[in-house]
């Protein structure tokens, strides 16, 4: 099964050093992030947040596999941030996800950043999450941001919300078992 994870999460993983293979063993699960989701942890990281950027970039290179979908070069975008793989990576997109993504980017889709040294657009990460959460569990600690997880979770997609209180309420093992049972109950 895939797993996709938002970039929030990662706060969560690496402030408690998540074994990532201990909860999301290989031969059970393939957890993923976006293209969107890898330009996110490349982005800028406030100095006292090295430390997650670090955490990610090695989930990358080791447990963590990015879910890249197939398109052509966009002049919109430097050939390093390009938002589609190209000839010979990536996978096609089916054509519910296309449908979904088109109505997520009429109603959530914009060209403004939050800053102008990042590299993706407000939302551009969680319209694709949200895409990907109509075959797939999405985790994210986004519960109560209203956008494109918010939409996708009331559609009845496989979207996960994390709250952060429980999070800190329950022991690492109690809290990324809690996370286990959710994303079993999205295979019903």
């Amino acid at each position: 099964m895939r797993v996709f994870l938002d970039n929030n999460f990662w706060d969560y993983l690496a402030e408690n050093q998540v074994d990532l293979l201990k909860y999301f063993p290989e031969i059970q699960c393939e957890l993923c992030v976006t293209t969107h989701g890898k330009y996110e942890i490349f982005q800028p990281f406030r100095e006292d947040k090295m430390y997650v950027k670090e955490y990610a970039l090695d989930a990358l290179q080791s447990i963590v596999t990015e879910d890249a979908v197939f398109g052509f070069y966009s002049y919109l975008f430097p050939r390093e941030y390009q938002r589609s793989s190209g000839f010979g990576s990536g996978r096609f997109s089916e054509k519910n996800e296309e449908i979904a993504r088109k109505q997520l980017h009429e109603k959530h889709g914009t060209q403004k950043k939050r800053k102008a040294s990042q590299i993706l657009f407000q939302e551009e990460a969680d319209i694709e999450l949200a895409v990907r959460s109509i075959n797939h569990p999405v985790v994210t600690f986004d519960a109560r941001k209203k956008g494109p997880l918010y939409d996708a979770y009331h559609e009845g997609r496989k979207i996960i919300f994390l709250d952060r209180e429980r999070s800190q309420s329950l022991s690492v093992d109690e809290f990324m078992n809690s996370i286990l049972l959710a994303i079993d109950d999205t295979k019903t």
